[in-house]
């Protein structure tokens, strides 16, 4: 907030009219001091002070437990395993809809692999996926994950068409660290 203190503008500062006889806090359209009787003519008569603000000791708490708040949220969210059904689900669907930027890391070098050696790629994937789910108006149902081992997970994932008809897609997925990584399908 910008005040106007006589020739100049300050920022973030209160401004302070005072008495120059006897020191008094004035407003700014007093023409009269009323502890002394000195008058006083728009400014004539007039010190300025600027006291800058500062916070009190509670908005400094307030201050230091948001920050605090945030940081553990930070922490937790970058700590947090996001489970292998979520992964399959969005990398489905990234892939189904073309959004490589979003499937892309989400596969494992194995997985790149595993299309070259059938002379395909991520994009060539794609858009076999986008003519199934949404050129076929097929509708995706996401499978609960089996375990087969603690760093790998299986997910079925059923595509139902219109007219009757069910493909099912499995999906393997291996932990890589702290996040799951889409490694293989059938």
């Amino acid at each position: 907030m910008l005040q106007d203190s006589g020739d100049h503008k300050t920022e973030d500062t209160s401004l302070v009219l005072t008495c120059k006889k006897c020191g008094s806090e004035l407003h700014e359209d007093q023409k009269v001091c009323i502890a002394c009787g000195t008058r006083t003519i728009r400014g004539d008569g007039f010190d300025y002070s600027v006291e800058k603000w500062r916070p009190s000791r509670r908005i400094k708490i307030a201050a230091g437990v948001v920050v605090f708040a945030w940081i553990v949220v930070m922490v937790a969210n970058a700590l947090r395993i996001t489970p292998p059904s979520e992964v399959n689900k969005e990398w489905f669907e990234a892939m189904y809809t073309h959004n490589m930027k979003v499937a892309t890391p989400m596969v494992t070098e194995n997985f790149t692999k595993f299309l070259s050696d059938r002379n395909w790629n991520l994009g060539d994937l794609s858009a076999l996926w986008n003519g199934e789910v949404i050129g076929s108006s097929a509708k995706p149902s996401y499978g609960k994950p089996v375990m087969t081992g603690e760093r790998n997970a299986t997910i079925p994932i059923t595509l139902n068409y219109p007219d009757g008809q069910v493909r099912v897609i499995t999906i393997d997925l291996i932990k890589d660290g702290r996040q799951w990584m889409i490694e293989a399908y059938n």
